[in-house]
């Protein structure tokens, strides 16, 4: 029988990790006079541009996109561990990528926030970092189903 602790914890992994690939798709990191820029594109009005990627875009990119693929993982092996029954081995897999996930949306958060300061923050920033406090959430739980199936 599949815990509470575990669809709780399945409903918040599904829900960072949509939060966190609107986060980086979506065009409003940071708003400019009439525009919106996201992490590939900008927008002035109805136009829309790539964007070049600097050293602190480029990096914010691959720990967003690290993140989803870790993000992905966990809910992956927190299905696995719930079709299968309680593993050890498999919830501590979950409480790694989900710790690993929510280090790596902390280090793309904290270099937006640094990078982006002169700006207006937009919708797109504040998802990220709604993400961020929910995958924290995510990893004690996943860090106390670990624990009780450490007497098991």
């Amino acid at each position: 029988m599949v815990s509470l602790i575990t669809i709780a914890n399945l409903s918040i992994l599904v829900v960072v990790l949509v939060f966190t690939i609107v986060a980086t798709a979506t065009v409003s990191w940071f708003e400019t006079g009439g525009g919106n820029v996201g992490l590939f594109q900008g927008c002035l009005g109805s136009v829309c541009a790539t964007i070049p990627g600097t050293d602190r875009i480029n990096a914010i990119r691959a720990f967003m996109i690290i993140a989803i693929i870790t993000w992905t993982a966990a809910i992956l092996t927190l299905i696995y561990e719930a079709c299968n029954g309680e593993q050890k081995k498999v919830r501590l897999a979950c409480l790694v990528f989900c710790l690993l996930s929510w280090v790596c949306l902390l280090i793309a958060c904290a270099v937006a926030t640094d990078t982006f300061s002169a700006f207006t923050y937009g919708y797109s920033f504040a998802l990220a970092w709604t993400a961020f406090c929910l995958g924290l959430i995510s990893c004690c739980l996943s860090g106390y189903l670990f624990a009780s199936s450490q007497g098991n």
